[in-house]
This record gives C-alpha cells, sequence and structure tokens, in this order.
C-alpha cells in the first residue's frame, strides 16, 4: 500500500513538474518574442534617432529640431531626456548604465549620478565630442580639439584623463569612433593627403587600413567586434560607396549593396563580428540593411518580415537606418519614417541573443519548446521506473 501510495505520488509530483515546465518555457519564450518598437520624438520635436543600443534593451539617441536633446529610452520608462540644453547621446555600455555623447559642446557621459563632463585635449578650447565606449563602460573615445586641429582621443576612468591618440601625418586630423572590450583597439579615420582613411589605434601605435578597391576617395571605421578582431565601415569612391568589414589576418571585404542601391555604409558589429548592420542608399531613398556570412546582406525591414512575423508592426513603416546592434546580437537600433510621415526612433528585438555560428537567429517554435520538455521529463521518468522494478 506504501508503494502505491508512493508511486501515486510520484506520478502527481512528475505531472506537475511537467505542467511547471510547459509553463516556463512558454512563458520564457512569450518573453522574448521578436518585437518592434517606434520611440516616438516628444513634443516639441522634429524627429529622433537611436545612436545605441545595450544587451538588455536600453537606446541612447537624440531628438533633432530645433535643436538636439540626449535621450534614454527604456521599455519600462520610455524616451527619458538626458540633459537640458544641446545634448548628444552617442553610444552606451552593454550593460546600459552609461550613454556617451555630449552636452554644450564638451565631451560627457551620463550614469546613475548625473552628467559628467570629460573636457578636452591639453591645448584645446574645451570643444570635444564623445562618440564610443567600451562594452565594460570603462574607456571612451571620440575628438578633441588639440589646438591645431581635431584630434581623436581615449579616456579611461581609471585615469580620470584624456589622451590624444596622434595621427598619420603630422598635423592631421583624426576622429574615434568605437573601441574594443578593456579599450584595446579603438577605429575611426584620419586625415591623408588624398583624403580620409580608416584607421585604428592600439598598442602599437594608429595603422592606416587602406580602401576597397575602386573606392579609394574617402573612409571610415565605425565599430569593431568586442576582440578587437573585426572593423566594420565605409569605404567611398567619387560617385559611389561600400560598405566594409575588415577580420584581422585578412584582406578588406567589400559587404555589396542592396538591390538597385549605390552606396552603403556599415555602422556596427555585435561582439564577435558576426553580425553587422547598416545602411544602403541611392538617391531615392535609404534602407537599414543586416549582414550575416551566410545571407550576406539582407533588407532589415524585409528579414522582420519574412522571418520574424513583424508584418503587422512594420505596417506603414520604412527603416532607413540602422546605427546599432547590441553586444549580445539581440537587439538592433536606428531611425525610420513611421506611417505618419515623421523621421522616429525605432528597436526591433530579434527574440534571443545571436550565436556565435554568424547567422542571425531565428525565432524558436513555442510548440516545439513544450514537446522537447514533455520529451525529455518523459524519458527520465522511464529511467525511475526501470530503476524501481530492478
Amino acid at each position: 500500500m506504501a508503494a502505491t501510495t508512493e508511486t501515486r505520488a510520484t506520478r502527481w509530483a512528475t505531472g506537475a513538474t511537467v505542467t511547471a515546465l510547459i509553463a516556463f518555457a512558454f512563458a520564457s519564450i512569450s518573453a522574448a518574442d521578436p518585437s518592434f518598437s517606434g520611440l516616438g520624438p516628444p513634443s516639441g520635436y522634429t524627429y529622433s534617432r537611436a545612436n545605441g543600443v545595450s544587451d538588455n534593451s536600453v537606446v541612447a539617441g537624440m531628438n533633432y529640431s530645433p535643436s538636439t536633446q540626449a535621450f534614454r529610452w527604456t521599455l519600462a520608462d520610455g524616451m527619458v531626456p538626458l540633459e537640458p540644453g544641446t545634448t548628444i547621446a552617442d553610444a552606451i555600455s552593454a550593460d546600459g548604465t552609461t550613454i556617451v555623447g555630449y552636452t554644450d559642446q564638451v565631451a560627457c557621459y551620463w550614469d546613475s549620478g548625473g552628467v559628467t563632463k570629460i573636457g578636452d585635449l591639453p591645448g584645446g578650447g574645451n570643444i570635444s565630442h564623445a562618440y564610443g565606449i567600451s562594452p565594460d563602460g570603462s574607456v571612451i573615445v571620440g575628438v578633441g580639439d588639440a589646438g591645431a586641429g581635431k584630434e581623436a582621443f581615449r579616456w579611461t576612468r581609471a585615469t580620470g584623463s584624456m589622451e590624444g591618440l596622434g595621427s598619420l601625418e603630422p598635423g592631421a586630423m583624426s576622429f574615434a569612433y568605437d573601441v574594443s572590450s578593456e579599450g584595446a583597439v579603438i577605429v575611426g579615420n584620419v586625415e591623408t593627403g588624398s583624403g580620409w582613411q580608416p584607421c585604428r589605434w592600439d598598442s602599437g601605435g594608429i595603422t592606416g587600413l587602406g580602401y576597397l578597391d575602386g573606392y579609394t576617395h574617402n573612409g571610415t571605421a565605425y565599430g569593431v567586434s568586442a576582440d578587437g578582431q573585426v572593423v566594420v565601415g565605409v569605404s567611398e569612391g567619387t560617385a559611389s560607396s561600400q560598405a566594409f568589414r575588415l577580420v584581422a589576418g585578412h584582406d578588406m571585404e567589400g559587404l555589396g549593396h542592396l538591390s538597385g542601391d549605390t552606396h552603403s555604409t556599415a555602422k556596427d558589429t555585435n561582439a564577435d563580428g558576426s553580425l553587422i548592420v547598416g545602411y544602403s542608399n541611392t538617391t531615392s531613398g535609404t534602407r537599414a540593411f543586416i549582414w550575416d556570412e551566410t545571407h550576406e546582406m539582407r533588407d532589415l525591414r524585409d528579414v522582420l518580415v519574412s522571418e520574424y512575423d513583424l508584418g503587422d508592426a512594420l505596417t506603414g513603416w520604412t527603416l532607413d537606418e540602422a546605427h546599432a546592434i547590441s553586444p549580445n546580437g539581440r537587439f538592433i537600433a536606428g531611425e525610420g519614417t513611421n506611417p505618419s510621415g515623421q523621421g522616429e526612433a525605432w528597436v526591433v528585438d530579434l527574440g534571443e541573443a545571436s550565436g556565435t555560428d554568424g547567422v542571425v537567429p531565428e525565432p524558436i517554435s513555442m510548440a516545439f519548446m513544450g514537446s522537447a520538455f514533455v520529451g525529455v521529463v518523459a524519458v527520465r521518468l522511464r529511467k525511475r521506473r526501470k530503476a524501481r522494478r530492478g
């Protein structure tokens, strides 16, 4: 009798466990369903743009016209202005706690303590701009006034000081736009006698990255992977331009254009460099793209509609430019045109973090996950029953 009671209790507990596991699986998937959100410019501004996005969907950006206003957006609180006056937010740390940009024409960062100006390079006129921040928030990069002209800088929390990064030629200007983990690799562009060249700084100094064949007029490196091994940006010709990817130890690779376009720019990459976002355009318009090695360059809106079932959410929207992708590859942010014809910042949640296989993550079937849990528990049940018989 005791054995029968124990068996019934075990079956009841197991049934409850199966139910709980399935419920947990469904709840987890539901919470991670793909989604699209327009962030909306507040009253008094004409349009907005998202410039950075964290691993937990916090967005940094700016509202435009009649002035610029930096903002921080979260799903819980919506759009919150960071500072009165003329402000711009350009990038955000991976955990969403630190945002960089400028306020009153001085490079700064915002965190839980408010705004902190980080100053300018020695000899400068206190006119600087922070464009990038390392994933861990310890290093900020941008451009300062070195007295003789604009110069890329590196600022660290550890020292609280700003240092100029120099250039390829004496007196030439340079800009820094992004930085890898712990500040090991910084990317941007540098002035040369023939134009602007993409470049990188590391412990060995500055290196010009060159250009794509046929696009040797100008260029900029806008993004770098967390380990510093993948750099993305744009190489420009006199009549067209092309997004590029440069993997350490390999030649610069052109990423192409969307169908019918003649210009493209890569703006950001995820932590392992497997996903790249940016925009492709002609004189008739601009379209956000996503690139991975398996599918290559694709129209981001088309991907969201066909593979993530976001057609209803995107009705009436055009996604003009993708400016940022989170280090984990889950969130993408940029600017577009809403159904009312107004320029508006947006963020998309792909529903799960990207893996390291270089493929845009596919949505997971709820039915599949539920059956998988049931299968796992059923196998364990059979093993327990065999053990009791033995």
